[in-house]
């Protein structure tokens, strides 16, 4: 994860055709063509979310400053975690 100061939330290997923005939603209305069902892409995504809600915990235990895991926020707390976290 990069925070966004340095790199903008865009995937280097875009999951649509005419998108390439990092997005749940649009992971989301992409799944069918990864063979997921609806149901089984948003349990993904919010047990994904689940875990990465933990990364500052993570990062503290595992010996990064409060200045460090600040730097990194960006990259981890935005919008499609929380929306995420509502599926």
């Amino acid at each position: 994860p990069t925070p966004v100061d340095l790199k903008p939330r865009f995937l280097s290997t875009a999951v649509s055709l005419d998108d390439n923005e990092a997005s749940i939603e649009l992971a989301l209305t992409v799944a069918s063509h990864f063979a997921l069902e609806d149901g089984t892409a948003r349990a993904i995504a919010k047990d994904v979310a689940q875990s990465v809600a933990e990364w500052q915990s993570v990062a503290s235990a595992q010996g990064l400053s409060k200045s460090a895991c600040q730097r990194m926020e960006s990259a981890f707390q935005h919008n499609d975690l929380d929306f995420a976290l509502t599926l």
